[in-house]
This record gives structure tokens, sequence and C-alpha cells, in this order.
């Protein structure tokens, strides 16, 4: 008898330390509200034309959210991506100072059928609404806007933008061969360097006032999870999707929401990896992960090592930058997931090798 009671006793305290120690799976609400709270965060951390106000008000409240259900801190320990995009804008406005310099210099010493073979050599890009200027023995391509162009060369922008980007670049390039004509190029160049600098100035002001909101909006996170207490039995609770498949909506939580599970939505529809490839040859792997972060993986080749970098989806565009071997270039590419697969657009990236790299259909 006593021997059946202790073995009892037992029991009961292996089966009550297992159900102690068992980590708890958010039911699928439950993940919907941790994944939009997610979602909302990146949001903060990563559109440009956002107000503070905003920003700091996404921000407490996801990490409120994030501290109740036992999740961990999710705001990045390093810069953020607006941050991160500002000094990227420093550095190609000032990169666009000295080749638009150089090109200056060299034209005022040399001669009018000179300067036209010189425009003949130079490959214009017109994409959406940014120009480049790729000059013969340059250091790199110019990237500007329309207004810039417009305004210091005198171009007609509406009537040089209505026929298409490969009629749009040749109408530009006649019209600096009617500026060498005029002898008014060189002063046209110069006006326009007198534009970036204005411009460094103002994205430098802006780039120094946002040190100072960047520090506001991780101390705001900080401070909203530090007066937020986590609900009892959620420390350390998984997400549905990384959870146990056979949870239920219901199992593991003591709490009933009143409605249906509704399906579990990923940060954004890149969530995950996408590869490409054959059967023979072997396949490339991209992986976007929750953080903003992403690394490719080569399989196909024997010895090669894995590339990371940061990206950004807003709307329809996944912004590409801080990737190995394209640390200071910004790639854009248009997408659309058409039965699990990503089918880019018309891709905006100077990087040659990451785009011939990525620009191919993706499977989940």
């Amino acid at each position: 008898m006593i021997k059946n009671l202790i073995s009892l006793i037992f029991t009961a305290v292996v089966l009550f330390t297992q159900s102690a120690n068992a980590q708890k799976v958010l039911n699928p609400t439950e993940t919907n509200w941790v994944n939009e709270a997610k979602t909302e965060l990146q949001r903060a951390l990563t559109e440009m034309n956002m107000s503070e106000e905003e920003r700091i008000r996404i921000i407490e409240r996801s990490a409120r959210t994030l501290k109740e259900y036992g999740q961990p801190p999710a705001y990045p320990t390093d810069k953020i991506p607006v941050a991160e995009m500002m000094d990227m804008n420093f550095e190609l406005c000032k990169r666009n100072i000295t080749e638009l310099n150089d090109w200056w210099l060299n034209l005022k010493q040399i001669s009018k059928d000179e300067k036209i073979k010189l425009i003949n050599a130079m490959q214009i890009e017109v994409v959406e609404k940014q120009i480049e200027l790729i000059l013969p023995g340059g250091n790199g391509a110019i990237q500007l806007s329309q207004e810039a162009i417009g305004n210091a060369f005198g171009w007609n922008i509406v009537e040089g933008f209505n026929e298409g980007e490969e009629n749009d670049a040749r109408s530009l390039a006649e019209w600096f061969k009617t500026l060498v004509e005029r002898n008014e190029l060189t002063d046209k160049i110069s006006l326009l360097i007198n534009d970036e600098k204005e411009s460094l100035k103002k994205v430098n002001e802006d780039r120094t006032k946002f040190k100072i909101t960047e520090a506001k909006l991780r101390q705001k996170y900080k401070m909203a999870e530090m007066t937020t207490q986590t609900m009892k039995g959620y420390a350390g609770s998984k997400t549905a999707e990384s959870g146990s498949q056979t949870t239920t909506a219901s199992s593991g939580s003591s709490t009933d929401f009143g409605t249906s599970p509704k399906k579990v939505q990923p940060i954004n529809v890149l969530i995950g990896t996408w590869r490409f490839g054959f059967n023979d040859s072997g396949y490339f792997y991209w992986t976007f992960n929750n953080d903003g972060s992403f690394v490719f993986s080569d399989k196909m080749n024997e010895d090669s090592e894995d590339r990371t970098g940061k990206y950004i989806v807003e709307g329809n565009i996944l912004s590409l930058y801080n990737s190995d071997g394209c640390e200071k270039i910004l790639g854009k590419y248009p997408f659309r997931i058409i039965d699990n697969e990503i089918h880019f657009g018309n891709i905006d990236d100077k990087c040659i090798e990451r785009q011939l790299t990525l620009n191919h259909i993706w499977k989940k």
C-alpha cells in the first residue's frame, strides 16, 4: 500500500515538473498579434517618410505586445535601416559631387569635337525617376533625379520623359550636345555641382538630426519593455508556426479569445527560404529572416561561402543593401509572388554580380 502511494506521488511530481517546464506555444490568434507587432516594428524602423511621433507610438506598442507574450526583444542592436539608408544617401551624394567635378574639369580642357565624342561614349540610363550617367574612365555612376537634371540643364522633363526609358536617354544625350554647341554645358554642370552640394548639406542635417531620434526610439522601446509584465505562463513562449504542428488553438492556453483561429501571417511575404536551380547542377538558396537580414547560399559550386546582407520590403519593392561584395550599392527589385514563386520586374541594381545572380524565378 505504502509502496503504491509512493509510486503515485513520484509520478505526480514528474508530471507536474514536466508540465511546469513545458514551453508554451501561442495559439494562432496570439501568434497573429505577435507577428503584427513585429511587422509594425519593422515598418517603423525602415520607412523613410514617417513622423517621429508615429515611430514612437508603433515602437512602444510593439515592445509591449512582445513582452506580454514572452517574446525576446526585437529592436536591432546596431544601426536601424532608416539610419543606414541616410548614410548611404550621404555617401552617394558625395560620390556624385566628386564625379561631376571631374567631368567638369575634363570638359573645360578639351575641344568641342572631343566633348561630343565624350557624350557619345557616355552611358545614360533612365529608371523611373532616376537618371544615371556613366562616364568613360569614371569611377562610378552619377545617380541623379529627374528634378536635378531638369533644374540644372534646363531640360524639359515633361517632353523628355514621355516616350520610354530608351528614348529618354537618347533625348538627354542630344540635349547635352546642344549645350556643347551653345558653349553652355560646363556652366550647367557647375550649376548641378552647386545643387548637389546643397543637397549634401541637407542630407547631412537630416542624418545628424535622426541620430537623436534614433537614440530616443531605442530608449522608448526599452522603457516600454521594462514597464510591461509578461503574462503568467507566457515566458519564453513559441509562436504557432515554430511550435508543434499538432498544437491546436486552445492547447497550452488558458485564455479563450472567443474567435476562430486566423491564418498566421509572417512579417512579410518573403520570410523563409527560396531556391533556384536544377537537380543535376544544384541550387541557390535565398533566405529572408525576420530581422531584416538575408543569407544567400550557393550549393551549385563547391567551396562557396554564404553571403549575407540586409533588406527592406516596401509594398512590392525589395531593396537590398550592405550585402557582401556590394556594400555601398542599393539594389531595388520590384517583385510579385505567383504560386509560391518570386518573379522580378524591372530591376534597378548597379551591382551586376548580385543582379545576375538573383534575377531568376525563385521557388519556395
